[in-house]
């Protein structure tokens, strides 16, 4: 029922009934207001509104969105070839910016993911010498006869073109727009921003795997490798950039790693994240340890140690980075 102005009676409603602009209006949960009469008033359009039947047989109001939802962004660091990337890609994240050192890297990634073009950022003069003479010379040489060409063209402004062979989509949907080639600690979170036109604290996501080779039980796990303080570089960044959240994937051998100083390396990066009120030290801490214990990674008395079939035999060892349990990831 509604109340009808001009007659002063009570009308009964029906769906296929259409209110004067000037008198009524309907709101997205399907309840009918007045709209107050005034000739200082502009007249305000009321939106269409759309119906549709249940299964049940009930005719609901369809809510009319004023525009489309936007997904969730992200930066990607030691991006590799994208599988991280890709993972989030389909759960809905926009993977605004790319970054690695490998020019292999860059070519697959590019070619999958990323634009076309896409904008390259090279962080040195050396490292676009680098992309030109590994990836843009090769592509453009005859291939043989099992290969197929993937052509490769840069121009002026370093958009980067990667053809692709088959016939399938142009590019991905929602593709990454930009991609930094060269040595993350060279890279500043103003740089990288600047670039990409957000401002400190709006990505809603930082997401980077940092090598792993330093702290894997299937390598030397030498302490002094270079690779090791590239986790930090990635805490430096976080710390730049503020994202709203950060995801960070690594192998389980980096629970008991030391730094060169004999400080466990989880601990020097969590204090990194606190020191530049990022994120609570302790929080950090006990978010680690409560993932690690639920993969079985970490034991009675916070031992790093992960389980495994057997013990006590000798010569027997572990499986590399975790007794062959799924990989776990950090936060």
């Amino acid at each position: 029922m509604y109340f009808d102005q001009e007659t002063g009676q009570l009308q009964r409603l029906r769906t296929q009934e259409v209110f004067r602009k000037t008198n009524w209006a309907q709101t997205q949960s399907g309840i009918i207001l007045p709209i107050p009469s005034s000739e200082d008033e502009r007249e305000e359009e009321v939106p269409e509104v759309q119906w549709q039947q249940t299964q049940s047989g009930i005719i609901l109001p369809v809510a009319a969105s004023s525009r489309p939802r936007q997904k969730p962004t992200c930066i990607s660091l030691f991006t590799g070839a994208g599988g991280f990337d890709l993972g989030f890609h389909g759960s809905g994240w926009r993977i605004v910016a790319a970054s690695d050192y490998d020019t292999s890297c860059a070519w697959t990634y590019c070619y999958n993911m990323g634009t076309r073009p896409i904008q390259m950022h090279f962080i040195t003069p050396q490292d676009r010498e680098r992309f030109v003479k590994q990836v843009v010379k090769p592509s453009q040489k005859s291939p043989k006869k099992t290969e197929l060409q993937e052509l490769v063209e840069l121009d002026e402004q370093d958009r980067a073109y990667f053809h692709r062979h088959d016939k399938g989509p142009v590019e991905l949907e929602d593709a990454t727009p930009h991609y930094f080639l060269g040595d993350v600690r060279k890279l500043t979170g103003k740089t990288l921003l600047e670039a990409i036109g957000m401002q400190v604290g709006e990505p809603d996501c930082m997401i980077g795997g940092p090598p792993c080779q330093g702290f894997s039980m299937a390598g030397k796990r030498d302490v002094m490798d270079p690779r090791n303080s590239l986790v930090f570089e990635y805490a430096r960044l976080i710390i730049e950039v503020r994202p709203k959240s950060m995801c960070m994937e690594n192998v389980p051998g980096i629970l008991s790693m030391v730094t060169p100083q004999g400080i466990p390396v989880v601990d020097a990066f969590c204090k990194i994240l606190a020191d530049g009120n990022y994120a609570n030290y302790e929080a950090l801490k006990q978010s680690l340890e409560h993932n690690a214990q639920s993969w079985g990674i970490i034991q009675d008395q916070g031992s790093s140690k992960a389980k495994s079939g057997k013990k006590g035999q000798k010569g027997e060892e572990e499986d590399e980075d975790g007794g062959g349990m799924t990989q776990m990831s950090l936060f």
